[in-house]
């Protein structure tokens, strides 16, 4: 139960961080930007827990309870599915940049980066290191990746 507990935070606190405007002057039809324009749903969710470099936790599960709305405005909405009542509710709004292969997200809740590993017009990979910290001189990290299939352009 901690451990779908965890993936539901990691995943919302993903969802917090969501957003992207670009600087470029040759954005336009077929840009970046403008593949990133939609509504996108959460796929599957993976993470990695390592110690000192060496990987001691995997797991990739299926997930689809977070959506993100990604507008050419560079504003975005991050929704959660409610099991209760089937419906989408607002987790958070947000602003987005997308720069040199990064996907910037600023919220209320701060600021965070993730690597765009993968983009096409049907599918979103992201990366992002959500947490640091050492443990008995031991050194981990949290790496997550999110897969998110476009629903709506």
């Amino acid at each position: 139960m901690k451990t779908k507990q965890l993936l539901w935070l990691c995943g919302l606190l993903m969802t917090f961080a969501f957003g992207f405007t670009s600087c470029s002057e040759d954005d336009g039809p077929g840009s970046t930007d403008s593949l990133l324009v939609g509504l996108w749903e959460t796929e599957s969710f993976e993470y990695w827990i390592t110690a000192d470099g060496e990987i001691v936790e995997h797991k990739k599960q299926a997930y689809n309870e977070t959506r993100w709305r990604l507008n050419a405005d560079g504003t975005g909405v991050a929704y959660t599915y409610n099991d209760k009542d089937g419906s989408w509710e607002i987790a958070v709004e947000y602003t987005w940049e997308y720069e040199g292969g990064k996907f910037i997200a600023k919220a209320a809740t701060g600021v965070d980066v993730y690597d765009v590993k993968s983009l096409t017009s049907s599918e979103l990979v992201l990366e992002h290191i959500s947490e640091r910290w050492v443990n008995n001189g031991v050194s981990y990290e949290l790496l997550n990746r999110n897969t998110l299939r476009r629903i709506e352009e």
